[in-house]
């Protein structure tokens, strides 16, 4: 008998042996991914559960798989929160219930869907289930399992799965208490022991001795999920890595983690311009870009210009009194106001910005704090013209593919590209300022034709600089791109050699 609430069409709930047993049904395979909407259906199972007042319940997937986990999506900055308090409710509210469970797995249960199955009091698994928390490889850590799983295992088994990631296979599932039964079609297992052991109870009985068996994990849930809520949200979230690890999933490249390259994460410039090291801005306009205004404008009186990961370049106030419209993106709200600061403009908030940026503007200048590779042409429009004065150069390998990207798409048809780049002999992947020959710069923007090499010099009046590096012969270059068709060219991919 199904369940006649409205629920989630992923949620499948139905009523058997005369209502002693409900069975909930995780129905959107192969995956049966949990998201926030997901978890709202299983607080409304729960409730209507409880009403029906069974003896048991049984869950149990479609598909090969009982479920990859949580919603990637879910785990980024602004959904994560939500999403927490939302599964944390649920499991609170199931603990609370203790209503005699037994879950049904088969193939990979991971993450949120173990956390789902650590609820039941039993887990029956298929000889080819593989269980883990694979948190910690995307940057971040599994809140509800680390309160669980010692329970279930101890504690020294469970600190190697949650911190190490890696998936545990049927046997040794069964002999660490991991799981309590392996069989062929462990659905079919499960309801053949919730019959023979369970069903033929006083359900009044067997309500209260689980729920005094479970006083004490109820309780220390009850008394720490708040806290481990707090240390995710609050503290762990705030770390480059918890952000990087899931844009890197989403976007299936390899993560960057900040001890493998620290540019790569927009907390360490941040570091940097709160300590006051800026040692790569220039007191006057770049020369090129003076040189080269001529091409970089094409005529146009008014083109709107990006300058990306600008600083506090005094290009920006420079382009601007030359008529462009021009934004600037950096990630340090401190750019701003020493830009603000040293160059006398007044920068007005605007309470409408495009999220995820806030926008600070004047006459013919906008400057945009927030993580350039949050750019979409679709929501913060594209530009006539991008001048790249140090950007490139200050990315890591791993994320130079991804500026490209992002800078490609904002660029209009028509646009133009001016970017200067640093290449020199000496270790490849020292920096910033990082190595980057003007033939890899070429390829990465090949999209946009092939472009003019506009400037070329030694760099004699930073040699002292360069020399304290190990490097030699340091050059400055400059390339000219001019955007002359929109149909798609492959970029070098993404899971390039990591810095």
């Amino acid at each position: 008998m199904s369940d006649p609430r409205p629920t989630d069409p992923r949620l499948l709930v139905t009523h058997e042996h005369d209502g002693r047993l409900c069975v909930w049904r995780l129905a959107a395979p192969p995956g049966n991914v949990i998201d926030r909407a997901l978890v709202a259906a299983l607080r409304t199972a729960l409730r209507s559960t409880l009403a029906a007042e069974p003896h048991a319940l049984l869950l149990c997937s479609s598909g090969p798989h009982w479920s990859y986990g949580a919603s990637i999506p879910d785990h980024r900055h602004e959904a994560i929160g939500p999403f927490l308090v939302e599964f944390h409710a649920f499991v609170r509210e199931f603990l609370a219930s203790s209503i005699p469970t037994v879950a049904a797995l088969r193939g990979r249960c991971f993450g949120g869907g173990l956390e789902l199955a650590l609820l039941a009091q039993r887990l029956v698994a298929a000889r080819d289930v593989t269980i883990g928390t694979p948190e910690v490889d995307l940057g971040v850590f599994a809140p509800v399992a680390s309160l669980l799983l010692p329970a279930r295992v101890g504690q020294p088994f469970a600190d190697r799965m949650l911190t190490t990631g890696r998936a545990v296979a049927a046997d040794e599932s069964l002999a660490r208490g991991l799981v309590d039964e392996l069989a062929d079609d462990p659905e079919a297992a499960a309801r053949d022991w919730i019959a023979r052991e369970w069903l033929s109870k006083s359900r009044t009985a067997l309500r209260f001795a689980a729920r005094a068996a479970r006083f004490d994990l109820a309780d220390r849930v009850e008394a720490l999920l708040a806290r481990i809520e707090r240390l995710y949200r609050g503290d762990l979230m705030a770390t480059a890595d918890a952000n990087e690890g899931v844009a890197a999933f989403l976007a299936k490249r390899p993560p960057s983690w900040r001890a493998d390259g620290s540019a790569a994460q927009p907390d360490w410039w941040q570091e940097r311009w709160a300590a006051g090291r800026t040692g790569w801005h220039r007191e006057r306009p770049q020369p090129w870009l003076v040189a080269e205004r001529e091409r970089l404008f094409a005529g146009e009186a008014a083109p709107r210009v990006l300058v990306p990961l600008c600083g506090k370049s005094v290009d920006l106030p420079w382009l601007a009194a030359e008529g462009a419209r021009v934004v600037g993106i950096d990630v340090a709200e401190r750019a701003r106001i020493e830009l603000m600061q040293e160059n006398g403009l007044e920068l007005a908030a605007r309470p409408d910005a495009t999220p995820p940026f806030t926008v600070h503007f004047g006459d013919r200048l906008e400057f945009w704090c927030g993580d350039l590779f949050a750019l979409d042409p679709v929501r913060h429009g594209q530009f006539d013209a991008i001048f790249d004065r140090a950007a490139l150069i200050a990315l890591p390998r791993v994320r130079r593919s991804d500026y490209a990207r992002t800078l490609i798409r904002a660029l209009r048809e028509g646009g133009r590209l001016l970017l200067v780049g640093i290449e020199f002999d000496g270790p490849s992947e020292l920096g910033p300022p990082f190595h980057v020959p003007r033939k890899e710069a070429a390829a990465l923007f090949r999209e946009l034709g092939e472009p003019l090499l506009v400037g070329d010099r030694e760099l004699v009046e930073e040699a002292e600089f360069w020399a304290e590096k190990g490097v030699r012969g340091a050059r400055e270059y400059a390339l000219f791109f001019r955007r002359v068709s929109v149909a798609p060219v492959a970029l070098p991919p993404a899971a390039a050699p990591s810095a």
